[in-house]
């Protein structure tokens, strides 16, 4: 989505690049370029001081020291190159295609810094959206440092610092650091205290002389049934012997007559 979004931005600077001149391009293109990099190496400053203030988010913390330093060196060195320019347009010397050309491309590259300097602000502001997960929300991360990676090496080209590489990538992991998974929150002390307490009633009841009572005479109506049942079956028994006992009785009457 990052890459998508930047693809777009440069396209519609490519198209306003080439409605301007070609010196007034490159000017805003170098302006640009400076800017964001000088903006990436100074953030962690700002955020040093920043830190005090605790009633700041931590992304504003994070992300305004970039996008206000960002816009004041824009405006800075563009009054700089605009003045070391001269008035005189280069665009005289060169042919009318190679001119729009070129002020596409450099409209091109300018829109790619605009929008990959908005776009990593924005996720160091907003480091989390509702309802994003948690790997979601670490690759969106990963590429708005990517981005940012990438300007500080196209502007460790024009400052010859490329020795200060691994600091700076670790200047970026401090402005957008990685996010961290939530896990569940452990319940407060207090709360803790009155989950012992319940715990505790519950076992007290349990253990009462009520309920045990209670118990016991539950047990005893389930056993009187179970005794009735037993002394019907007695009786049903005894009159099943006496009935077939009855006919040897009569059998010896029987002989005597």
């Amino acid at each position: 989505m990052i890459f998508w979004g930047m693809i777009a931005g440069g396209v519609i600077g490519g198209m306003v690049g080439m409605k301007n001149k070609f010196l007034y391009n490159w000017n805003f293109l170098l302006s640009s370029l400076f800017a964001s990099y000088l903006s990436f190496v100074l953030s962690p400053l700002a955020l040093d001081v920043l830190k005090d203030f605790k009633d700041l988010p931590q992304g504003v913390k994070n992300g305004a020291p970039s996008c206000v330093l960002f816009f004041v060196f824009l405006v800075v060195f563009c009054k700089i190159f605009g003045n070391a320019g001269g008035e005189k347009d280069l665009s005289e010397f060169l042919p009318e295609a190679l001119e729009k050309l070129l002020s596409w491309g450099m409209g091109f590259l300018s829109g790619l810094l605009l929008l990959g300097m908005i776009l990593f602000c924005a996720t160091a502001v907003l480091p989390e959206f509702s309802g994003e997960t948690f790997e979601a929300r670490q690759k969106r991360i990963s590429g708005a440092r990517d981005v940012a990676e990438n300007i500080l090496s196209a502007g460790r080209i024009l400052t010859w610092s490329g020795s200060y590489a691994g600091k700076q990538s670790a200047l970026l992991k401090k402005i957008l650091p990685d996010p961290v998974e939530k896990k569940a929150e452990e319940p407060s002390p207090e709360k803790k205290k009155d989950m012992k307490k319940q715990v505790r009633k519950k076992r007290v009841q349990k253990n009462s002389p009520a309920v045990a009572s209670g118990k016991t005479e539950k047990a005893g109506k389930e056993e009187a049934p179970v005794k009735q049942e037993t002394s019907e079956s007695a009786e049903t028994a005894k009159k099943d012997s006496e009935t077939s006992a009855s006919p040897d009785k009569k059998e010896p009457e029987k002989q005597q007559e």
